[in-house]
C-alpha cells in the first residue's frame, strides 16, 4: 500500500510555538505520523494572524504538516469557541452567542475539509464534536473514520443522544486509557471497534534544562518548590492546591509554588495571593514554552495536578519524564501509569482534605520522593509512552481499517 493520506480533523491545533490552547498532543501525534511516512493534512480553526500564518509555513517546511484553517465568525476577534480554557463544551455554556457560533463552526469546519477529503484515504477525528462534519464527508465520499476520544469527561457522551450516535458512525475508536475505554462501552460503542493507544511525551521533557533566571523569580536554592501546569480552570482544581499550599506553608516556611498556565481562575488566584501576602511565594507564570516548563519542572521538588476529570494529562506525563515526583487524582488513566507511593501519589477525587497529606509526604521524605520520581520516569518507558510508538500503532490501525480488517 502506498503512503496513507490522512485528513486530521481537530477543532484546535497550535497557532504558534507554546500555544497552550492548541492541542499540543495532537501536534505531537501528527508530527510523529509524518515521520512514519503518513501524508497528513490538518483541518482546524484559526484566527488569521500573521503569527499563525508564519507558524503554519514552518510546520509545512519542518515537518511536512499541511495545515488548513477556517474562520467561523466575523469579525474574527469575536470568535468565542476555539482556543479558550475548557474548550468548546465549556464555551457554549457561557452565552447565547457562543451557542449560535457552534452552528457556524461546524459548517465552516465541513466546508474547509470538503475539497481535501476526497483526496484522503482516511479521516482521523479528534474529539467527538469533529465527527459531525466528518460523518457528512463519510456519506459523500465513503471515507473511513478513526475517532480519538479526547473529552475531559467521556461520561458526557453517554448523556447526549447525538454524541452517542456519532460514536457508532466511526469505523474505529481510540481511547488513551482503560477508564475511557470502559466508559465508551457504556455509551454503546462496539467493543470490536475500540482500541487503546497511550499518548506519548514531548521529547523536550527528556532533557535536563535549567532555568537561568530562577533567582529573579524569588525562588532561592534552598526553597522547596511545587510546580503545577495546566489550565487555571475549576476542572484542574488550582484553588484546592492553593489551599493545601497555604496549610503547608505554616510547616515549611521555605515552601513556594509556581502555576504555569492561564484561565478564568487566574484573577481569583491573584486576589488570594495578595490577600494572604504570598506575593513572594506564589508565582503565576502564565503560558510558557515547553523548554521553559521543562526548566521549572527540573527545578521543582514535586509536581501537583489535582484534576476533577481528565484522561492522562500531558503535564503529568511530562513531569514524570523529568523524574519529578507527581501528586495527582485517581481519575482517567492516572492509576494506570502511577502506583500510589511507589511511582507517584494518587489522591481520591473530591477529597481535597487528602491532598495536603500527600504533598506533605513527599516534602518530608525527600530521599523517598526522589526514588518515586525516578520510578515514575521508568514507568513511562515500560508502558511505551512515546509518540513514535503511538504513531506506529495509529498507522497500523489506519491500515487495518482501510483493509476492512477491524
Amino acid at each position: 500500500m502506498a503512503n496513507i493520506k490522512a485528513l486530521i480533523m481537530c477543532p484546535t491545533f497550535p497557532r504558534f510555538a507554546g500555544d497552550s490552547f492548541g492541542a499540543d498532543f495532537v501536534f505531537e501525534l501528527t508530527k510523529a505520523l509524518s515521520q512514519e511516512r503518513v501524508n497528513v493534512r490538518v483541518i482546524t480553526a484559526g484566527d488569521g494572524s500573521e503569527k499563525e500564518l508564519k507558524y503554519d509555513r514552518k510546520l509545512k517546511k519542518d515537518y511536512n504538516i499541511d495545515v488548513k484553517r477556517f474562520f467561523y465568525f466575523r469579525p474574527i476577534r469575536f470568535q468565542k469557541l476555539a482556543y479558550r480554557p475548557g474548550g468548546i463544551p465549556v464555551q457554549i455554556q457561557k452565552s447565547l452567542l457562543s451557542k449560535l457560533q457552534l452552528v457556524f463552526f461546524m459548517f465552516s469546519f465541513f466546508l474547509r475539509a470538503l475539497p481535501y477529503s476526497y483526496k484522503s484515504d482516511i479521516i482521523h477525528c479528534h474529539w467527538v464534536f469533529s465527527m459531525i462534519p466528518s460523518f457528512i464527508l463519510k456519506l459523500l465520499f465513503g471515507k473511513k473514520i478513526i475517532l480519538s476520544v479526547r473529552e475531559s469527561n467521556p461520561k458526557k457522551i453517554n448523556e447526549s443522544y447525538v454524541l452517542r450516535s456519532l460514536l457508532g458512525k466511526a469505523d474505529a475508536i481510540v481511547s488513551n486509557n482503560d477508564s475511557y475505554f470502559r466508559q465508551l462501552l457504556k455509551s454503546g460503542a462496539n467493543r470490536n471497534d475500540l482500541y487503546k493507544i497511550l499518548n506519548g511525551v514531548n521529547t523536550a521533557f527528556k532533557k535536563k534544562v535549567v532555568i537561568n533566571d530562577i533567582h529573579k523569580k524569588n525562588i532561592g536554592d534552598d526553597d522547596l518548590l511545587i510546580c503545577s501546569v495546566g489550565y487555571l480552570i475549576d476542572r484542574k482544581s488550582p484553588l484546592e492546591l492553593f489551599n493545601s499550599f497555604k496549610e503547608l506553608k505554616k510547616k515549611y516556611g521555605n515552601l513556594k509554588i509556581i502555576y504555569i498556565g492561564d484561565g478564568e481562575l487566574a484573577k481569583v488566584l491573584k486576589s488570594l495571593i495578595i490577600s494572604n501576602n504570598f506575593e513572594e511565594d506564589v508565582l503565576l507564570a502564565g503560558v510558557l514554552l515547553p523548554n521553559e516548563i521543562c526548566g521549572w519542572l527540573n527545578r521543582s521538588d514535586l509536581f501537583c495536578l489535582y484534576s476533577k476529570n481528565d484522561g492522562i494529562a500531558n503535564s503529568v506525563v511530562e513531569a514524570m519524564a523529568c523524574k519529578v515526583p507527581v501528586v495527582t487524582s485517581d481519575v482517567g488513566g492516572f492509576p494506570e501509569i502511577i502506583e500510589n507511593k511507589y511511582s507517584g501519589m494518587i489522591v481520591p477525587r473530591g477529597q481535597p482534605d487528602k491532598l495536603t497529606p500527600a504533598i506533605d509526604y513527599l516534602l518530608k521524605n525527600r530521599a523517598r520522593a526522589q526514588k518515586i520520581g525516578e520510578r515514575g520516569s521508568l514507568n513511562l518507558i515500560k508502558r511505551g509512552i512515546d509518540w513514535r510508538i503511538n504513531a506506529r500503532l495509529h498507522k497500523k490501525l489506519y491500515r487495518r481499517v482501510l483493509m476492512n480488517n477491524v
